[in-house]
């Protein structure tokens, strides 16, 4: 049974050989990846958060290339940041805290189904 976690790292690994393969044939799009301070983790965010608004229900199916074009939009666009916060910064009057996120415990879910060349995202308790 897969975790969310597990799917994520697929997620990105699949995600990154296709960045990487994008990089490898267009350098202008290598030369903005070396220059950009995005991450996979936003990467990721940014894809998930698209496939949730072309989801029905709970669940979305969304071919891959798709996905990959997601991805590279996110790269390109300086405007979009889905990057995760590491903490947040709280100020009083007398200094200034640094409180951490910590992240929420989902129920694990495992995948309903799985096509050839898509991705499946099963959104079920995470709206």
């Amino acid at each position: 049974m897969l975790s969310f976690g597990d799917l994520d790292k697929q997620y990105k690994r699949m995600i990154a050989q296709a960045l990487q393969k994008r990089m490898d044939e267009d350098p202008l799009f290598k030369a903005k990846c070396d220059s950009s301070t995005k991450t996979l983790d936003g990467v990721l965010s940014y894809v998930k958060g698209e496939a949730r608004r072309q989801s029905e229900g709970n669940c979305a199916v969304i071919a891959d290339e798709e996905v990959y074009q997601w991805a590279v939009h996110y790269v390109i666009e300086d405007s979009l940041d889905c990057e995760p916060k590491e903490g947040l910064t709280i100020k009083t009057a007398a200094k200034t805290k640094k409180s951490v996120a910590k992240p929420v415990e989902k129920p694990r879910k495992t995948l309903k189904a799985q096509v050839d060349d898509q991705l499946t995202f099963d959104f079920g308790g995470l709206e």
